[in-house]
């Protein structure tokens, strides 16, 4: 699944993403990793939750991430 990112709210750790289907998903950032709006994330499972890692195409970088919601 691809998703571009829209919303990043650094006091609570969390990104708010667009899915390439329309749908909304949310991860909590696990780490320093590097995010900026409008990056587009890849990951393999329709919808994962938990710990799960993702291919950042914009950063270069695969990173594991939080998935709270779809």
């Amino acid at each position: 699944m691809r998703a571009q990112i829209d919303i990043i709210d650094w006091k609570k750790g969390v990104v708010s993403l667009t899915r390439e289907d329309g749908g909304q998903s949310m991860f909590e950032i696990l780490s320093a990793d590097n995010f900026e709006i409008g990056d587009v994330i890849e990951w393999e499972e329709h919808n994962p939750f938990g710990h799960y890692e993702i291919t950042n195409h914009t950063q270069e970088e695969t990173v594991v991430v939080f998935f709270q919601n779809h």
